[in-house]
């Protein structure tokens, strides 16, 4: 009953918007209180431990990654590329998205920075050049789901260090999902361009590009380009641990803002001041997580959820798909970041008992969380797409609705198919 009086209290206070870091310790302190169990002093000590580990260093630094790459306006330069390349081709501009959306996406790593950077640019160019306005909105929030999956990712950094694995291993995990998603967003533009072929609507570009104005947008999105093989490759290869690659990235992201002459006094205050109140929430929500989830632990919820899971038998399939279940419900209502320090120590011990990688699972763990962003109530990807192109939360919906069903579907192949996952941090040695 207290378990239950514990979710319940969460899930309330959520659904009346209250921010998740109050909400947690609102609940988390109403137990102590009534309960007698433990003290404020003890309180204090588990919400400061949930934050006192040395690999979420790299959390601030990638926020502040991702706020300098939107600032530096690398986004446009990298759009500009994708479009003299493939917007000639019929369904270019979608091709365009998908492709934008993944180059800006190791840069951002946050899909409410690109849907709100790159859907601002991105579908009214679509909805002028013959795209459905609906299904443009769709692509770019499917589009926009690469960004947290794609390594270094905040949420894959949080899982790493709450399930007690190689957050490299976790990044070189997730880079075949990825691709997995990128191919079939990009199989939907093609069965869409041919619809709109039948329908007399040639979706190619009108604009054209000589092979000299090709070279020069190229040459100009080099350096942007260079930021995410220094990146990526640095922490792939164990040049790098990802706090380091993260400061020399920061460092030449900073470079490249003087060059491009987008940074100055004014904009440095801001990329740092927002930088700081995102970490510094998200710090909150690990504090305050740290106490919930050590109440839970305290009143035996693993050894509940256990039990459910026993009453399914040892089979590792049947476990795959209570999670998936479980956990896209919590997406809807949850942010990752509080979903996964809540329940992966809960989940994650189960599915090592029944010999499921840890990487594997972490990915699974991930994608069905980052598929919240476009559900509702708390589907902040909706919500950013629905701002910068004004268009009510209806018509959104509607037109990500067959793009769910799409991530969805991508969901259980690298769910079921565990060499997706596998085989990198095999090869890399992880």
């Amino acid at each position: 009953m207290t378990l239950v009086l514990l979710l319940a209290g969460l899930i309330i206070l959520i659904t009346f918007r209250v921010p998740v870091a109050i909400s947690l310790l609102a609940t988390s302190l109403l137990y102590i209180l009534f309960t007698g169990t433990g003290s404020m002093r003890v309180a204090l000590q588990q919400t400061v431990g949930g934050m006192d580990s040395f690999p979420l260093l790299a959390i601030p630094l990638f926020i502040l990654l991702g706020n300098l790459a939107v600032a530096t306006d690398i986004a446009s330069r990298l759009f500009a590329l994708a479009d003299a390349v493939l917007g000639r081709v019929r369904g270019g501009l979608g091709y365009v998205n998908v492709v934008s959306s993944l180059l800006f996406s190791t840069l951002s790593h946050s899909a409410i920075a690109d849907s709100a950077v790159l859907g601002r640019m991105q579908v009214p160019e679509m909805t002028r050049r013959g795209y459905d306005k609906n299904w443009s909105i769709g692509l770019t929030a499917g589009a926009a789901l690469i960004g947290p999956i794609l390594p270094p990712s905040v949420p894959a950094i949080l899982y790493a260090v709450t399930a007690g694995v190689s957050i490299a291993g976790l990044f070189a995990a997730s880079i075949l999902p990825v691709v997995l998603v990128f191919v079939t967003l990009c199989a939907v533009v093609f069965v869409y361009s041919l619809r709109k072929k039948k329908e007399n609507v040639d979706l190619r570009s009108a604009c054209t590009y000589t092979r000299a104005e090709v070279g020069k947008i190229a040459l100009a999105s080099v350096p942007a380009l260079l930021t995410p093989v220094l990146l990526i490759g640095g922490i792939l290869t164990g040049y790098f641990t990802p706090t380091e690659a993260a400061c020399v990235s920061v460092a030449y992201l900073a470079v490249l803002g003087l060059v491009y002459r987008k940074l100055n006094w004014k904009t440095s205050v801001k990329i740092l001041s927002d930088s700081a109140a995102t970490s510094g929430s998200i710090m909150i929500v690990l504090g305050a997580s740290g106490l919930y989830g050590w109440i839970l632990a305290r009143e035996g919820a693993g050894r509940i959820i256990s039990d459910w899971v026993g009453a399914l038998g040892d089979n590792p399939i049947l476990f795959l798909i209570f999670v998936n279940i479980v956990l896209l419900l919590v997406g809807t209502f949850m942010e990752s970041a509080p979903a996964i320090l809540i329940f992966v120590p809960i989940l994650q011990p189960i599915a090592t008992d029944l010999g499921i990688d840890p990487m594997h699972f972490g990915v699974i763990v991930l994608l069905n969380l980052v598929i919240g962003l476009l559900t509702p109530p708390v589907g902040m990807v909706l919500f950013v797409l629905g701002d910068v192109t004004k268009t009510s939360a209806r018509d959104v919906f509607r037109g990500t609705l067959p793009f769910l069903g799409i991530l969805v579907a991508a969901l259980m192949v690298i769910t079921f198919v565990p060499p997706i996952t596998e085989f990198l941090p095999a090869v890399l040695g992880y």
